[in-house]
């Protein structure tokens, strides 16, 4: 039975862990006690492995110059030790990660024991992320790259992909690695080398992103926003962006009851949750405020954070057409769009916990009735941009947002200007700075719900027109649409996928090059 469970217990820290799998796992976890320990254990040396590799390759790491002149983003610079770091530190550090683990693995080891009728909680159990590439590091070990990781240093970083791509982040330069097949550079330099047959990889700035397949190129990036394209092997595309949702549901189809096919992911429906006439277009649903009244998406997940149709990292945007009926009452949470991939999910809900509104608040907001929107940042982790529903500074209260009259609530943030912000009715009407460049991690094997969560949290009202973006929505964008839906109008056709998101506008052979004004939002760039 032990080796059974660690043979699971690998398979779920890799996340190749199956639903069958996962459900014989949980079974074997309630049942023995040994076994419980025995899995906590596993989980807190695996930690431990991880964080001594980590330390010992930093104990090569010695007097690293830092950059500190870049007028766009000066609040991102961590500072590196300038004192050589000792093996005996890593494995004190080891003995201390050891004990805070401990405290992890005692919670997701007893989450198999919790109870389901809790009546607001955070599934905070880590699910494994993707990796995308490989470095090399101290004593010629080589470490993964997970998803959503920044390449920010005083020294070059070079990292290579499975399918034999390689990947060079200059010194002083800020790139993240969003996927095996791409990244975004935020400043400074990037060498890309897929000279692999088949293989292609891309560099995203903000709404204009460099394609190489089959190609050697290189990315430079200053503080005006100016890019500069250098073909070196094989030919290179410069496209610019296809503004458009990436997931969008209209709910106008009504030709089943349990399942809902109006978008591009179908939609089962829990109970109690209604057809109803739409706010736009010809159907939505209808949500009451009762166990179960929720709809499951069907698809677009993946085993491990970072995969599937809701992985993001350069941005995003969630907007919606609502009716409400909140009360904004104390403990009582309304979810728009919820998918809870452990510390990793995505939320838009509005909330009323005076106990633990601001738990995750960033910035802090004094207890009450807010519209919240979460994601987890690269380096900065799970964070919740708390609107207060206060009457104050252009922010409705919750009388007005739950008035019953129709309202376009949109949610967005952008790595590239760090700016997470939340509007009503095209306007914005709250907003946060982070520091730039910081990407999203999303995606994951949980499914996507609309209107509650585990059968509590459940909204009480009307939901229609949802859609997703993996960009940030401009000002215009959201007057536009909010103008369209005034008037009862779709403003999507059909959502994009990856050979329509993007338009090719200049192919570069070798040995050409191009200077460009990064476009913002959805302007058209020089």
């Amino acid at each position: 039975m032990i080796d059974d469970m660690l043979e699971m217990a690998e398979a779920y820290l890799n996340g190749t862990l199956s639903v069958d799998e996962m459900s014989r796992l949980e079974n074997i976890l309630r049942s023995d006690a040994e076994l419980k320990r025995e899995f906590a254990t596993h989980l807190v040396l695996h930690g431990q492995l991880g964080l001594v590799a980590e330390e010992l390759r930093g104990t090569e790491r010695q007097d690293l110059p830092i950059d500190t002149t870049s007028r766009r983003d000066a609040s991102h610079v961590v500072p590196v030790a300038l004192a050589q770091q000792s093996v005996w530190r890593a494995l004190v550090v080891s003995a201390v990660a050891a004990s805070l683990l401990g405290a992890i693995v005692w919670f997701l080891a007893n989450r198999f024991d919790s109870d389901s009728s809790t009546e607001f909680a955070y599934d905070l159990a880590p699910i494994p992320i993707r990796t995308v590439g490989y470095v090399d590091a101290y004593l010629n070990q080589t470490f993964p790259v997970i998803a959503g990781s920044n390449a920010s240093s005083g020294r070059s970083t070079e990292m290579r992909t499975a399918s034999g791509t390689t990947v060079s982040v200059a010194s002083a330069s800020r790139f993240g690695f969003a996927s095996e097949s791409s990244g975004l550079l935020y400043r400074g330099e990037v060498l890309v080398s897929s000279l692999v047959s088949s293989t292609q990889y891309t560099v995203e700035m903000q709404n204009v992103r460099i394609v190489g397949r089959d190609a050697k190129f290189r990315v430079q990036r200053n503080d005006e926003d100016l890019a500069r394209v250098e073909a070196l092997e094989g030919q290179v595309e410069i496209q610019a962006r296809a503004f458009g949702p990436r997931l969008y549901w209209s709910f106008d189809n009504n030709n089943d009851r349990d399942m809902l096919q109006s978008g591009t992911l179908p939609l089962l429906l829990g109970d109690y949750v209604d057809r109803v006439p739409g706010l736009i277009g010809s159907g939505a649903l209808g949500f009451t405020r009762r166990s179960g009244a929720y709809a499951t998406l069907v698809g677009g997940t993946e085993p491990q954070v970072g995969g599937g149709l809701f992985s993001m990292s350069g941005g995003m945007s969630l907007e919606a057409v609502i009716t409400s009926n909140w009360d904004g009452a104390d403990d009582n949470h309304d979810v728009i769009f919820r998918k809870e991939d452990g510390p990793n999910r995505i939320l838009l809900s509005f909330q009323d916990n005076k106990r633990t509104v601001n738990d995750f608040a960033m910035p802090k907001v004094p207890p009450g009735p807010v519209l919240s929107y979460g994601i987890f940042l690269r380096e900065l982790g799970y964070s919740e941009l708390d609107m207060p529903l206060d009457g104050k500074e252009g922010r409705p209260t919750v009388a007005q947002i739950a008035d019953g009259k129709p309202h376009f609530v949109t949610a967005a943030y952008d790595s590239f200007s760090g700016i997470k912000m939340i509007a009503i009715d095209g306007q914005v009407r709250f907003s946060h700075q982070f520091p730039i460049g910081h990407c999203i991690q999303s995606g994951g094997p949980k499914p996507a719900l609309i209107g509650g969560w585990r059968k509590r949290e459940t909204f009480s009202g009307v939901i229609d027109e949802l859609a997703i973006y993996d960009y940030a929505l401009s000002d215009e964008e959201l007057a536009s649409h909010f103008e369209l839906a005034r008037q009862g109008k779709h403003w999507v056709s059909e959502p994009l996928d990856d050979q329509t998101s993007w338009i090719t506008i200049q192919t570069l052979s070798s040995g050409n090059r191009r200077v460009l004004r990064i476009p913002a939002n959805n302007k058209s760039f020089q």
